[in-house]
């Protein structure tokens, strides 16, 4: 019987599988005559049924694809995103035959794929969002942190008030700026390199919003809290300058503490210069990814480095 094999499995896909299983069951000599006629049959008869067979099964592996494809999945922001804005968008997609709600309420504004970027306030502190699609469901934790540093308590800087926090280089006989909160009608200086540099309080402080204020329409400036005091000096000769101490003194008692960032002046003579070496070079106009963008810089392109920050 081993010589008809791959007839058995040629005639079990297209013939009703009770009738093969009675087949089975008959006699050697029934079943030869049987296979017999079985063979009278177009074998590109079978071979098509065979391969309706073939079709349905991927048919049914697209479609359980597609049905993968077509679950909740939310872009931005992570599960655990931390952010000093007043309001984030919540940006993803979800098949658009199902609604999609976030705290209970429907999103009506999706597209006809079913992507979808409301936005929503942020309280100051942990705020919750889940997102649900059928019998999915996402849960976003975001936390809101204050911008504004805290106020200082007692006789002390406010935490992390003191600038720079990071360290700086600059050119020889080029500003150098200094930073502090701290109480009101304080006497407060910074000595850099045996050199004492007096700040000034300032009647009002105002922090310019992010880039993201375009988008939510909150540009305006945002006044800033406590009582800053500001001073700038110039430092002529190149070296290691160290870590500015500050000085508070009120009411008869005095505080120092040292600036997290250290002064460095560059040579006037010896440079470094930056190349990009990459197609595109990314230019922002401050030192980090959340100053504004510039146009890329190609291939090639060499500047003068005459300051650093962080």
């Amino acid at each position: 019987m081993a010589n008809f094999n791959p007839l058995l499995m040629a005639t079990k896909k297209a013939i009703n599988p009770k009738v093969f299983s009675k087949i089975i069951s008959s006699s050697t000599l029934g079943l030869m005559i049987f296979l017999g006629v079985i063979t009278t049959i177009s074998p590109d008869a079978m071979s098509h049924d065979a391969m309706s067979q073939n079709n349905e099964d991927n048919n049914q592996l697209q479609q359980d694809s597609e049905s993968k494809q077509e679950s909740l999945f939310i872009t931005y922001p992570s599960r655990n995103h931390k952010t000093t804005s007043d309001r984030i968008f919540l940006i993803g997609t979800a098949s658009p035959e199902a609604e999609v709600t976030v705290n209970g309420k429907q999103i009506n504004d999706r597209s006809r794929s079913g992507h979808f970027a409301p936005s929503f306030p942020l309280q100051i502190g942990e705020n919750i969002f889940t997102v649900r699609h059928q019998n999915e469901e996402i849960i976003l934790k975001i936390t809101r942190n204050s911008n504004q540093p805290p106020l200082p308590v007692g006789i002390a800087f406010g935490q992390d008030s003191l600038t720079p926090a990071k360290d700086i280089a600059r050119m020889p006989g080029e500003l150098i700026c200094f930073q502090a909160i701290a109480p009101p009608n304080a006497n407060i200086s910074v000595v850099l390199a045996a050199q004492t540099i007096p700040l000034l309080s300032q009647s009002q402080v105002v922090n310019l919003p992010g880039n993201l204020a375009v988008l939510t329409g909150d540009n305006q400036p945002v006044p800033s809290v406590g009582e800053y005091y500001q001073g700038c000096a110039k430092a002529e000769k190149s070296g290691d300058l160290g870590q500015p101490e500050f000085r508070l003194s009120v009411s008869g008692q005095t505080v120092t503490q040292k600036a997290p960032g250290k002064v460095t002046i560059l040579s006037p003579t010896t440079f470094e210069v930056a190349e990009v070496t990459v197609e595109e070079g990314v230019a922002r106009t401050g030192p980090s990814t959340t100053y504004s963008r510039l146009t890329p810089l190609p291939k090639g392109t060499k500047a003068l480095i005459t300051g650093k920050e962080g």
